[in-house]
């Protein structure tokens, strides 16, 4: 490292730049039915978690070309920028209506890239340039031939365009938009880690399935599956309120005490059909990558090597162990702070069950 970065990093540290200048700026995560945010601040001993906090939304989100109609979505982001005083934020936006794909390009110089990939456009999603918003990453460039590899994500210029409208009249500006499952691979995938990692963000209504490849997002689905078919499980078998279902559900060790065995039953048919869904993604990018003949390069795996949850269902004990047993592939819940302090430095103020809802706003936020 020159001399020049290390006096760069002492001035950072020591003397970090007003917030006016440096406008910091929360993750802002909006899901199908819940907004969160979260803040990280810059202080001596590096990244530290600020303001945090979140609202569910009445009405849920519609992710269409018109959710900046959404009156109650509007009022609740008001409601939010004014209760926590936030101003500049970096905004998600929703995978399930993204387009992620791979190319290359044979000797393209780094200023031209961008108009090469609009110029394929086509030929890959069923967007014209017209129709679309992109951004890429360079995966990798070949030396030998100058070949660039490039990972490309799509959005829908109306949808994006929407969320923008959205915002307009709430108080928050938004500095920058992305991907959900773009800022969860940089919370929660080490980094610098070469692995191929499946991440489960397992939310209320809905699990996002992403595969991350030398912390680079390659593939995204979205389940109708939720942690709201388990509550609802264990109301049904028990008679229970919602309320008192989350509660059983998030008992420690349910699923390893004899006296829980009816409880536990009452996930199996959820948790089965999550793990199905799991099991099949699973199968479809291995095949996909030995029949590519990718992964040779050691540093570079293709197959997927572990899974990470993440998402307040992801704790619900012995998950990981009996997604891990019948996948035959390590299987833990995710980190969310893997990459801003290790927890035999610090520990934040957010319980930890909470903060595996976090891992979007707390990617955006870096």
């Amino acid at each position: 490292m020159s001399k020049q970065n290390n006096c760069e990093k002492f001035i950072c540290k020591h003397f970090p730049p007003p917030r006016l200048i440096s406008m910091p700026a929360v993750g802002l995560d909006i899901s199908s039915n819940s907004i969160r945010f979260m803040e990280m601040l810059r202080t001596s001993s590096g990244l530290r978690p600020g303001r945090y906090g979140e609202k569910s939304i009445p009405e849920g989100v519609g992710y269409s070309e018109d959710v900046h109609n959404n009156k109650s979505l509007k009022k609740t982001l008001k409601e939010l920028a004014s209760e926590y005083d936030l101003k500049f934020v970096n905004v998600s936006l929703p995978e399930e209506k993204a387009y992620i794909f791979q190319t290359s390009f044979p000797k393209v110089e780094a200023k031209e890239l961008r108009d090469a990939i609009e110029l394929g456009l086509e030929e890959n999603v069923p967007l014209s340039g017209a129709e679309a918003m992109f951004d890429f990453t360079v995966i990798d460039k070949v030396k030998n031939d100058g070949k660039t590899n490039v990972s490309v994500s799509v959005l829908p210029r109306a949808i994006a365009e929407s969320f923008a409208t959205l915002l307009d009249g709430t108080g928050l500006f938004p500095l920058s938009f992305q991907l959900a499952a773009e800022a969860v691979a940089r919370s929660v995938v080490k980094k610098g880690d070469k692995l191929t990692v499946m991440i489960v963000n397992m939310g209320e209504k809905k699990t996002g399935i992403y595969i991350v490849r030398s912390g680079i997002v390659h593939f995204t689905t979205t389940l109708n599956f939720g942690g709201e078919e388990m509550t609802s499980a264990i109301e049904k078998l028990f008679g229970v309120s919602k309320e008192e279902a989350v509660r059983m559900k998030r008992e420690k060790n349910i699923m390893k005490r004899k006296q829980n065995m009816e409880l536990f039953l009452s996930l199996v048919n959820p948790i089965s059909a999550l793990k199905d869904e799991i099991s099949r993604l699973y199968a479809y990018w291995n095949s996909h990558m030995a029949a590519s003949g990718e992964g040779a390069n050691k540093d570079q795996s293709a197959e997927i090597d572990k899974i990470l949850l993440c998402g307040l269902d992801a704790n619900l004990s012995g998950l990981d162990e009996y997604l891990a047993l019948t996948l035959k592939t390590e299987c833990s819940v995710a980190n969310v702070w893997e990459n801003i302090f290790s927890f035999d430095d610090y520990i934040p103020k957010i319980e930890y069950e909470d903060s595996l809802n976090y891992p979007t706003a707390i990617g955006l936020s870096l």
